[in-house]
This record gives structure tokens, sequence and C-alpha cells, in this order.
């Protein structure tokens, strides 16, 4: 999704796009349409169009119904950043204090693996004295991101820094802001002593399974009524049932699991621990002590991403892949040498699951973890 900014004298206006997925699904229904229209007469394209179109037009109204629209206004005049975020569950305000953050951040943001040749991006984030960063923007420009952040430093007041690294930052206790959060269905906050359990679970509407369903049957078409009658009668067959049924069977566990799974996150003292929970079963459960605990990389950009919980050895791993970056050997040979440190650096992070969570509360669950670990 793109990111649109406007500027005026005391204040910066950044707002979202979802435009790209708009524009899948009409390619979709364009393509459904031709499906139609040709049907019967133009074998196995007809069929084909039908499929894709059906993939299409789906999977673009449903990312559509799954993103969230921002708009951002920072204004110095009032002191404060407000966020209206909305979604296909609700419209979402929420009003920070500027100088709850100290430092815009352009961090250069490493993208790729190792079998491919990584990129650099720019994010462009506020960061706090607790060691916690607010992604606004990413850009895969240098310039575009260096003017970006230039313009909301004079908005804002706050220093520009150009990290090439993740930095650790620490500060003598940690002063939150009162962060609005509604008590609902799909997310619980639990306080018994010193520990803290947050739960909170996925929240796709009807609509969105159907639509799931659309694209699963879309598949389904191109296999049954493209591929198969290609194929004719052969053992091919079952390898193509079998493998829509391992597609199936991949689907129903993740809409079981979206209706009836949970989220956990415990915080204490001690540390963290995280895990996804259905019919009483633990599911990938991940912990990281206090004293691991470097940074934390939150997000208000336009995207789904989760919460990220980085460790002192994540850091240290990223910035040597950041600095290999910089050294200007990018090629796939010199990152398939690191492949081992790139795979093990999932190990150093916990990324929370909080794509179906608003602003508030992502903000919410950071300032849980902030006020245990600082």
């Amino acid at each position: 999704m793109g990111t649109k900014a406007s500027y005026a004298d005391n204040s910066v206006k950044i707002s979202s796009s979802r435009m790209s997925f708009w524009l899948v699904a009409i390619f979709g229904m364009l393509m459904l349409g031709a499906g139609i229209y040709f049907f019967g007469r133009l074998h196995p394209y007809d069929n084909l169009l039908l499929g894709f179109g059906m993939i299409f037009t789906a999977g673009g109204l449903f990312f559509f119904m799954s993103s969230e629209y921002h708009k951002i206004i920072i204004d110095r005049s009032q002191g404060s950043i407000s966020i209206l975020e909305s979604s296909n569950r609700a419209i979402v305000p929420l009003k920070i204090p500027i100088n709850y953050y100290s430092l815009i951040s352009i961090q250069e943001n490493l993208s790729g693996g190792p079998s491919e040749r990584l990129s650099v991006s720019f994010d462009i984030s506020l960061v706090n004295r607790f060691g916690s960063s607010l992604s606004l923007a990413n850009f895969s420009n240098r310039d575009r991101a260096y003017d970006f952040g230039k313009r909301l430093q004079d908005i804002t007041g706050l220093d520009l820094a150009a990290e090439s690294f993740i930095k650790e930052v620490k500060d003598a206790g940690f002063r939150g802001v009162p962060i609005p959060v509604e008590n609902r269905a799909g997310f619980k906050k639990m306080d018994n002593a010193n520990l803290t359990t947050l739960i909170w679970k996925s929240n796709y509407s009807i609509l969105q399974y159907l639509l799931m369903a659309a694209i699963l049957y879309g598949f389904f078409h191109i296999f049954n009524f493209v591929l198969l009658s290609e194929i004719g009668s052969s053992g091919m067959n079952a390898v193509l049932y079998a493998l829509f049924g391992f597609i199936c069977a991949v689907f129903l566990i993740i809409m079981a699991f979206n209706m009836l799974g949970r989220f956990y996150l415990l915080v204490s003292p001690d540390g963290l621990e995280y895990y996804s929970k259905i019919f009483g079963r633990k599911i990938g459960e991940r912990k990281m002590a206090r004293g691991d605990v470097a940074f934390i990389k939150n997000t208000i950009n336009m995207t789904t991403e989760g919460i990220a919980v980085i460790s002192r050895q994540g850091v240290g791993l990223i910035n040597r892949l950041l600095k290999a970056a910089r050294e200007g050997d990018e090629s796939p040979m010199k990152f398939f040498s690191m492949a081992d440190e790139i795979l093990s650096l999932k190990d150093e992070m916990l990324v929370l699951n909080t794509s179906s969570l608003s602003i508030s509360e992502k903000l919410l669950i950071e300032e849980e973890i902030l006020k245990k670990m600082k």
C-alpha cells in the first residue's frame, strides 16, 4: 500500500492508499467477466479466466477488508500526533503527545534472503527513550526518505538521526502515556500481582471467510476444469486431487484457528512468554528473558505487521547484516555464507501477530512490555 504525505507550516498529514487492492479486484472482475462471456466457446481458456478471475477478485477484496486505512496528523501547534484508524471493524481515533518520542530515525532496513540479492529500504520511525520505535513510513529511495525526515524534523522539533545500524536505547524508569482501549470480546488484559496477561484473537468476518472460500474454489476450478481436462484419465488425477485436498486441509486449519484460537502474551518482571492456543493446546511457545530484550519495533504504517521484540543478540546480528550490505557485497553468495546467521535471526525475535488489533491495542501491548522490561 502506498503512503501519501502533505505538509503545512506546523503540521504534516500522512495517509494511506489501498487502491492497489481495488485494482487487483477490478482486474479479477474483468477476467471473470471475460470467462463468462467466452464460456463454452474458448476452452480451456474460458475456465482459466473464470478460475483466476475468482482468485483475483476475492483476493483483492479479502486483503482490502483485512487492511487498515490510517490518517496521521502531526501538529506542532497542538503538540500532538493524531491517528485516525479505519478498518472493516471500526473507526478508532487516538492522540499521542509529540514529546512521548525523542528522536526521528531514518533506519536502513534489509529485505530479501540468503538465496537472493538483499535490498536496502529506509524506515522513518519515531523513537522514544525506552527503546521502542513506531514506524511511520518506508521508502525505497534514499533521497525521498531524507526529505521526508527533514520535513518531519522541522514540524516536530525532534532530533533527526540517520542510523545505519539499530541502537539499543536505555533509560532509567518508564513514564508512559494513557492509552484508551475499549473492552471487547477479541482483546483482554488481565493483571495478577506482577504478571500481566494479554489475550487476543483474529477478527475475520463471515464475508472474509466466504472470500477465502471463493479463493479456494478458484484454485479448484483451475484444477478440475483446466488441468484435469487437459491431462485426461491418468495417475496424475490422484496426485492433483491429493494436492487440492492438502490445500483444503490447510484452509480448514487456518479457518478453525482464526475462529477458535487465541494469542497469549505473558509479561512479568522476569521476561516475556508468547504462544498461540487452540483446544487447550499451546502452539509455538516462545520466551525471552528480561535481560535479553533490547528493542521493540511497533508499526502504524498501512501494513499488518506484528510487533517485533528483538533480543540483544538479534540486534547485533541485524547490524552485521546491515554492515555487509553497506560494504557493497550484496551478492547471493555473500549472504549464502551467512545463511546460518540469517536463519537464526528468527530465534532472536518475538514477532507478535497483532494484525487484528487496533493502534491503541498495539500501543497498550508495547507499554505493558516497557513497564516491566525497563
